[in-house]
């Protein structure tokens, strides 16, 4: 049995990082996909929001792919986990299933900028937050969409669904 080259695909960029509960088509960017050979029955298979296959997906290349994400019933807002396995067997998985929340999964090589895919029935505007309607973010946060403010750099918060506050250093 010879050595066999496995290409490890990446996601570089996932749009919109918002879905819906019932679902939405979504683009991801990335590399190494890799389907060439896989007949479009197979390849639905080969990827996986929260362990669940998505839908009607597309492989457009090498580097993009356009599916729909899984309707979801409970268990709202949602970080997501997805997975892409290519052909070869390479695989990524955003986030790891060993990862810690959110704020660890924004600098882990294998998850875009941003995070993983974020099922919510709240606000779904980026520079937004807010459940019922959608606020515009405060000064020292940036609003991905959800419920959500991220601390900019000079500001903190407790959470994701607290006001920033400027850093008061000694």
């Amino acid at each position: 049995m010879g050595n066999r080259n496995i290409f490890w695909p990446a996601i570089l960029q996932i749009s919109p990082s918002l879905t819906p509960p019932n679902g939405t088509f979504v683009t991801v960017i990335g590399r190494s996909f890799l389907f060439g050979n896989v007949s479009t029955n197979d390849l639905a298979a080969h990827v996986t929001v929260n362990g669940m296959r998505v839908t009607d997906l597309e492989y457009i290349s090498d580097t993009e792919l356009r599916f729909r994400t899984p309707r979801i019933g409970e268990g709202l807002p949602l970080y997501s986990h997805m997975t892409i396995v290519n052909e070869d067997g390479g695989y990524t998985s955003c986030p790891p299933s060993s990862a810690g929340g959110p704020t660890v999964w924004l600098n882990l090589p294998q998850c875009p900028q941003g995070g993983a895919l974020f099922y919510t029935k709240d606000c779904s505007l980026a520079g937004y937050y807010g459940k019922d309607t959608c606020i515009p973010c405060p000064v020292g946060g940036y609003c991905p969409g959800g419920n959500r403010i991220w601390a900019l750099v000079g500001y903190w918060n407790e959470g994701e669904s607290t006001i920033p506050a400027l850093c008061n250093p000694p």
